[in-house]
């Protein structure tokens, strides 16, 4: 179980850091920075869905669960994990052409 105020943290700092980033990939132009900027995005949507998955995976078992919510928290990661590679495909898109410039 991962505390209500760690999460709050978690996604205050992701939102902080994102921001940042954002900044200095609009006067910079930098592929890498831009490439910063989508892993913070990617950081903020994490904590986002990590916060849902927790909060759902706490409900107790009902008549449609017998088992439990628990599971709804390897969706989570196994959406992440998505995530994850979608970003490293759209960081290669991005930069190969820009490398070979």
């Amino acid at each position: 179980m991962v505390p209500n105020s760690s999460v709050r943290s978690s996604r205050r700092s992701s939102f902080t850091r994102t921001n940042r980033d954002l900044a200095v990939a609009w006067r910079t132009a930098s592929v890498g920075i831009m490439a910063q900027v989508a892993d913070s995005l990617l950081d903020l949507v994490a904590t986002v869905l990590a916060y849902f998955a927790v909060r759902v995976a706490e409900e107790p078992p009902d008549p449609e669960h017998p088992y439990g919510h628990g599971k709804i928290e390897s969706f989570s990661a196994g959406l992440e994990g998505g995530l994850i590679i979608i970003a490293a495909v759209v960081i290669l898109v991005e930069a190969v052409p820009v490398f070979f410039t």
